[in-house]
């Protein structure tokens, strides 16, 4: 059995390196990869720890050959740590048989970015003689796609990796999930905190004090989810925000942390959108 992908508690303080929402840009994570890779043999860094803040899917071109990448775990010498977001949640709910409220989660993939996903997996819209989309706008109708067909395109393999997939990684210092968590209760206390506030909540800027864990210690907590509207990561004394919105603005925002110096951000250059790719699949 492969082992897992994640780790849910990290004994020491590494070097982390941390990405935030890739969507289906291979060329982003590619380029984002390749500059950890030199930041660290530039500072002498080693065993050093990248974070991946989940939604690996949707809304760009290259979804399956982005999780091909990350399951073969390319960072040689880097642990890898991949983390569970509310795209990936939205299409497992979309193949759960028999889910209650389906139809709902289906058009809510649909219409936050899963058409691409669909597309690059070989899938065809079905056009009905009711359906008034025109210049090419798919429809966000779940009636309109053929969920059977949906199903055996995407590798069992891609679904493995996303079902085996944590929604936090704490190392003692800094908490790790997609979306946050509220700072009501210890960031880690089931009673305030779970699976669904890890993976889609929003509005943090309205909580301005310190995150704690259950141990009574101070947590920085890092995450993605909400794109900035300026096209860089938020940092302060309490929470980074990595999700730059790169998926439209061609530009990856990594985060560092473990420094002396504290926390540190570069970005990838910008590169164009590519077109939609089905020949690896």
């Amino acid at each position: 059995m492969r082992p897992p992908f994640f780790h849910l508690r990290d004994t020491h303080m590494n070097i982390h390196y941390s990405i935030g929402d890739i969507h289906g840009r291979l060329d982003l994570l590619q380029a984002a990869q390749g500059m950890i890779r030199r930041d660290a043999k530039k500072n002498g860094y080693s065993d050093c720890v990248i974070v991946y803040l989940g939604d690996y899917i949707d809304r760009g071109p290259q979804s399956p050959q982005v999780l091909d990448h990350l399951i073969n775990k390319p960072m040689n010498g880097f642990t890898e740590i991949a983390l569970r977001g509310n795209h990936e949640d939205m299409l497992l709910d979309c193949l759960v048989p028999g889910l209650i409220g389906q139809h709902e989660q289906r058009e809510m993939f649909l219409t936050y970015g899963g058409i691409p996903t669909l597309l690059s997996y070989g899938n065809t819209y079905l056009t009905q003689k009711n359906d008034d989309t025109k210049n090419n706008v798919f429809s966000v109708n779940p009636d309109n796609w053929n969920w059977e067909q949906i199903e055996y395109s995407i590798p069992s393999s891609h679904i493995d990796f996303l079902e085996s997939l944590s929604y936090k990684y704490d190392t003692g210092e800094h908490f790790y999930t997609h979306a946050g968590a509220r700072n009501i209760g210890a960031v880690d206390d089931p009673m305030f905190q779970d699976n669904n506030v890890y993976s889609w909540i929003r509005g943090l800027e309205r909580y301005k004090g310190s995150y704690k864990a259950m141990d009574g210690k101070h947590r920085t907590l890092v995450h993605g989810h909400c794109p900035t509207k300026d096209g860089k990561a938020f940092v302060s004394d309490h929470r980074i925000n990595l999700d730059n919105g790169a998926v439209h603005t061609g530009s990856q925002a990594v985060g560092v942390l473990g420094e002396d110096a504290g926390p540190r951000v570069f970005y990838t250059p910008v590169f164009p959108r590519p077109p939609l790719d089905k020949s690896k699949v």
